[in-house]
Protein backbone atom coordinates (compact mmCIF):
# COMPACT_ATOMS: atom_id res chain seq x y z
CA UNK A 1 0.00 0.00 0.00
CA UNK A 2 1.21 3.70 -1.06
CA UNK A 3 1.41 6.91 1.32
CA UNK A 4 -1.47 8.73 2.19
CA UNK A 5 -2.03 12.22 3.38
CA UNK A 6 -5.04 12.55 5.89
CA UNK A 7 -7.21 15.65 6.44
CA UNK A 8 -10.96 16.59 8.19
CA UNK A 9 -12.01 15.47 4.68
CA UNK A 10 -10.11 12.41 4.17
CA UNK A 11 -10.25 10.64 7.13
CA UNK A 12 -7.97 7.24 8.43
CA UNK A 13 -10.64 4.34 7.68
CA UNK A 14 -12.44 3.21 10.87
CA UNK A 15 -11.30 -0.47 10.05
CA UNK A 16 -8.60 -2.11 10.32
CA UNK A 17 -6.84 -1.27 13.77
CA UNK A 18 -3.67 -1.36 11.83
CA UNK A 19 -2.74 0.30 8.63
CA UNK A 20 0.25 -0.68 6.92
CA UNK A 21 2.16 1.47 4.32
CA UNK A 22 5.09 -0.21 2.27
CA UNK A 23 5.50 2.49 -0.07
CA UNK A 24 5.58 6.15 0.34
CA UNK A 25 5.25 8.50 3.29
CA UNK A 26 1.98 9.22 5.72
CA UNK A 27 0.64 13.02 6.76
CA UNK A 28 -1.61 13.86 9.12
CA UNK A 29 -2.77 17.50 8.53
CA UNK A 30 -5.24 19.47 10.92
CA UNK A 31 -6.51 23.33 9.98
CA UNK A 32 -4.22 25.48 10.62
CA UNK A 33 -7.18 28.23 11.97
CA UNK A 34 -10.19 27.28 14.24
CA UNK A 35 -10.60 24.63 16.35
CA UNK A 36 -8.41 21.18 16.39
CA UNK A 37 -8.94 17.99 14.61
CA UNK A 38 -9.66 15.36 17.07
CA UNK A 39 -8.81 12.26 14.80
CA UNK A 40 -11.17 9.40 16.65
CA UNK A 41 -9.95 6.22 17.43
CA UNK A 42 -6.48 4.70 17.74
CA UNK A 43 -4.68 2.48 15.43
CA UNK A 44 -1.41 1.10 14.80
CA UNK A 45 0.22 3.11 12.03
CA UNK A 46 2.97 1.14 10.02
CA UNK A 47 5.12 2.98 7.54
CA UNK A 48 8.16 2.49 5.57
CA UNK A 49 9.16 6.07 4.73
CA UNK A 50 8.34 9.53 6.65
CA UNK A 51 5.44 9.78 9.10
CA UNK A 52 4.04 14.02 9.59
CA UNK A 53 1.78 15.00 11.96
CA UNK A 54 1.35 18.79 11.28
CA UNK A 55 -1.74 21.57 11.93
CA UNK A 56 -4.13 21.81 14.63
CA UNK A 57 -4.79 18.54 15.12
CA UNK A 58 -4.71 15.68 18.37
CA UNK A 59 -4.17 12.05 17.89
CA UNK A 60 -4.12 10.00 21.30
CA UNK A 61 -3.25 6.26 22.14
CA UNK A 62 -1.63 5.36 18.60
CA UNK A 63 1.18 3.12 17.56
CA UNK A 64 4.03 4.17 15.22
CA UNK A 65 6.68 2.12 13.98
CA UNK A 66 8.49 4.14 11.05
CA UNK A 67 11.13 3.37 9.01
CA UNK A 68 11.93 7.14 7.89
CA UNK A 69 11.44 9.96 10.09
CA UNK A 70 8.60 10.67 12.62
CA UNK A 71 7.69 14.23 12.44
CA UNK A 72 5.78 16.59 14.67
CA UNK A 73 5.39 20.30 14.25
CA UNK A 74 3.03 23.55 14.48
CA UNK A 75 0.29 23.02 17.35
CA UNK A 76 -0.17 18.70 16.72
CA UNK A 77 -0.74 17.15 20.16
CA UNK A 78 0.35 13.63 20.03
CA UNK A 79 -0.90 11.67 23.12
CA UNK A 80 -0.26 8.43 24.99
CA UNK A 81 1.62 7.64 21.85
CA UNK A 82 4.23 4.70 21.58
CA UNK A 83 6.64 5.80 18.48
CA UNK A 84 9.02 3.57 17.15
CA UNK A 85 11.39 5.32 14.47
CA UNK A 86 14.68 4.31 12.29
CA UNK A 87 15.14 7.65 10.67
CA UNK A 88 14.53 9.95 13.86
CA UNK A 89 11.62 11.42 15.46
CA UNK A 90 11.38 15.41 15.28
CA UNK A 91 9.59 18.08 17.21
CA UNK A 92 9.01 21.53 16.50
CA UNK A 93 7.11 24.23 16.87
CA UNK A 94 4.12 24.61 19.35
CA UNK A 95 3.52 20.56 19.10
CA UNK A 96 3.67 18.65 22.40
CA UNK A 97 3.62 14.63 22.85
CA UNK A 98 3.80 12.19 25.68
CA UNK A 99 4.09 8.55 25.82
CA UNK A 100 6.90 6.53 25.15
CA UNK A 101 9.51 7.54 21.77
CA UNK A 102 12.07 4.76 20.44
CA UNK A 103 14.68 5.82 17.79
CA UNK A 104 17.73 4.87 15.77
CA UNK A 105 19.51 7.72 15.66
CA UNK A 106 18.66 11.49 17.20
CA UNK A 107 15.10 12.93 18.77
CA UNK A 108 15.14 17.24 18.38
CA UNK A 109 13.18 18.88 19.75
CA UNK A 110 12.74 22.70 18.96
CA UNK A 111 10.96 26.35 18.99
CA UNK A 112 8.66 25.53 21.82
CA UNK A 113 7.52 21.86 21.48
CA UNK A 114 7.70 20.04 24.39
CA UNK A 115 7.92 16.25 25.67
CA UNK A 116 5.29 16.56 28.05
CA UNK A 117 4.32 14.14 30.94
CA UNK A 118 4.30 10.76 31.48
CA UNK A 119 7.19 10.42 28.62
CA UNK A 120 10.01 8.05 28.40
CA UNK A 121 12.72 9.07 25.17
CA UNK A 122 15.43 6.53 24.52
CA UNK A 123 18.33 6.50 21.64
CA UNK A 124 20.88 4.21 20.69
CA UNK A 125 23.01 4.26 17.50
CA UNK A 126 21.86 4.15 14.19
CA UNK A 127 23.38 4.51 10.28
CA UNK A 128 23.57 7.57 8.16
CA UNK A 129 23.48 10.98 8.36
CA UNK A 130 21.63 11.20 11.78
CA UNK A 131 23.01 7.75 13.37
CA UNK A 132 24.84 9.75 16.21
CA UNK A 133 22.76 8.49 19.75
CA UNK A 134 21.67 12.53 20.84
CA UNK A 135 18.59 13.75 22.24
CA UNK A 136 18.60 17.11 21.74
CA UNK A 137 16.44 19.80 23.63
CA UNK A 138 16.85 23.44 21.79
CA UNK A 139 15.27 27.48 21.91
CA UNK A 140 12.01 27.18 24.31
CA UNK A 141 11.46 23.86 24.05
CA UNK A 142 10.50 21.69 27.18
CA UNK A 143 10.06 18.55 28.88
CA UNK A 144 9.04 16.63 31.74
CA UNK A 145 10.48 13.10 30.57
CA UNK A 146 13.18 10.27 31.55
CA UNK A 147 15.40 10.59 28.29
CA UNK A 148 17.99 8.01 27.79
CA UNK A 149 21.22 8.12 25.20
CA UNK A 150 23.02 4.75 24.88
CA UNK A 151 26.16 4.46 23.07
CA UNK A 152 29.72 5.64 24.40
CA UNK A 153 29.39 8.32 21.65
CA UNK A 154 25.92 9.16 22.81
CA UNK A 155 24.61 12.97 23.66
CA UNK A 156 22.02 14.57 25.78
CA UNK A 157 21.99 18.33 24.91
CA UNK A 158 19.79 21.22 26.58
CA UNK A 159 20.35 24.58 24.82
CA UNK A 160 20.01 28.16 26.76
CA UNK A 161 16.23 28.58 27.72
CA UNK A 162 15.06 25.15 27.71
CA UNK A 163 13.25 23.78 30.49
CA UNK A 164 13.95 20.72 31.60
CA UNK A 165 12.09 18.55 34.12
CA UNK A 166 13.22 14.87 35.35
CA UNK A 167 15.51 12.55 34.81
CA UNK A 168 18.46 12.89 32.01
CA UNK A 169 21.35 10.09 30.89
CA UNK A 170 23.88 9.47 28.37
CA UNK A 171 26.24 6.91 28.02
CA UNK A 172 28.14 10.00 26.59
CA UNK A 173 28.17 13.30 26.76
CA UNK A 174 25.46 15.71 29.08
CA UNK A 175 25.97 19.01 28.14
CA UNK A 176 23.61 21.62 29.97
CA UNK A 177 23.30 25.39 28.69
CA UNK A 178 20.42 26.19 30.71
CA UNK A 179 19.20 24.43 34.23
CA UNK A 180 18.69 20.41 34.91
CA UNK A 181 15.41 20.27 37.71
CA UNK A 182 15.78 17.03 38.65
CA UNK A 183 18.97 13.81 37.74
CA UNK A 184 21.60 13.91 35.52
CA UNK A 185 23.71 10.88 34.61
CA UNK A 186 26.70 10.63 31.69
CA UNK A 187 29.71 9.44 30.94
CA UNK A 188 31.10 12.96 30.32
CA UNK A 189 29.46 16.16 31.67
CA UNK A 190 29.88 19.61 29.84
CA UNK A 191 27.73 22.58 31.21
CA UNK A 192 29.59 25.97 29.65
CA UNK A 193 31.00 27.12 32.25
CA UNK A 194 34.02 24.54 33.28
CA UNK A 195 33.74 21.03 35.15
CA UNK A 196 34.34 22.43 38.83
CA UNK A 197 31.33 24.90 38.02
CA UNK A 198 28.79 22.77 37.01
CA UNK A 199 27.42 22.70 39.95
CA UNK A 200 26.05 26.19 40.52
CA UNK A 201 22.84 27.26 39.10
CA UNK A 202 22.78 24.84 36.54
CA UNK A 203 21.92 21.74 38.02
CA UNK A 204 18.78 22.22 40.61
CA UNK A 205 18.98 19.89 43.70
CA UNK A 206 14.98 20.48 44.10
CA UNK A 207 12.24 17.39 43.67
CA UNK A 208 11.32 16.03 40.66
CA UNK A 209 7.80 16.62 39.74
CA UNK A 210 5.40 15.37 42.17
CA UNK A 211 5.46 11.34 41.81
CA UNK A 212 7.36 11.40 38.94
CA UNK A 213 10.23 8.85 40.09
CA UNK A 214 8.41 6.36 42.23
CA UNK A 215 7.59 4.10 39.37
CA UNK A 216 10.81 3.97 38.46
CA UNK A 217 12.69 3.17 41.93
CA UNK A 218 14.17 6.65 41.62
CA UNK A 219 14.75 8.89 44.90
CA UNK A 220 11.99 11.40 43.52
CA UNK A 221 11.20 13.97 46.11
CA UNK A 222 14.22 13.28 48.32
CA UNK A 223 15.95 15.71 45.58
CA UNK A 224 19.34 13.67 45.06
CA UNK A 225 21.07 13.56 41.83
CA UNK A 226 24.08 11.94 40.39
CA UNK A 227 25.85 13.91 37.90
CA UNK A 228 28.45 11.78 36.45
CA UNK A 229 29.36 7.79 36.07
CA UNK A 230 33.10 6.19 35.44
CA UNK A 231 33.17 2.86 33.07
CA UNK A 232 35.88 0.83 35.02
CA UNK A 233 36.47 -1.93 32.53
Amino acid sequence: MGGDRFTTTHLPPANPDSLVYTLGDVVFEGPWTGEEWKVSGHKTLIVEGRVEIRGRIRLSGWRIYAKGPVVVQDDAILERADVFSQGGIMLADHASVSGQFLSKGSISVTGQAALASPSFAAVWPGTGRDSLPRISFQDRSRAEAYVVALGGNAEVILGGGVDFRGVAVSGGLLRNDSRLRGIGVAGRLDCGQGVMNCSFGTFDRTALPSGFAFPMGLPGNLGLRLVSWEIVR
